[in-house]
């Protein structure tokens, strides 16, 4: 696969998450492989592709279709070095989310303590 090709498989994962039903077992199966899928894109992006696979990946915190930005800001602070504007950016996605009321917002809230302890 190319640098393009893999940016819109992990787009394509992100899709498969999006249409998660919880209450079906299979559909359950298909995001955890997905995401497992996404984690292993995101940990050979630099050693495949380089510098220029994680300019490629930044990109994607402006695609808001299916979370994509979400996972993007998640996988860049976690497993990658991305420049500091993309930190910002995904930190500022990450937050807004952190503000809501549902469970997302609650998860999200712990992932940020977790984060900013990790950085200290």
């Amino acid at each position: 696969m190319n640098l393009n090709e893999t940016i819109e498989k992990y787009k394509h994962l992100t899709e498969v998450c999006a249409r998660t039903n919880y209450a079906d077992k299979n559909s359950v199966k298909k995001h955890n492989q997905s995401v497992k899928m996404m984690y292993e894109i995101v940990n050979s992006l630099l050693e495949k592709y380089g510098g220029n696979g994680l300019v490629e990946f930044e990109k994607l915190l402006l695609v808001k279709e299916n979370k994509t930005n979400v996972w993007v800001s998640v996988h860049l602070l976690e497993k990658l070095n991305p420049e500091k504007e993309a930190e910002k950016e995904a930190l500022k996605i990450i937050r807004e989310i952190s503000k809501g009321n549902d469970s997302d917002a609650l998860g999200f809230q712990y992932w940020l303590k977790n984060w900013e302890a990790k950085q200290k």
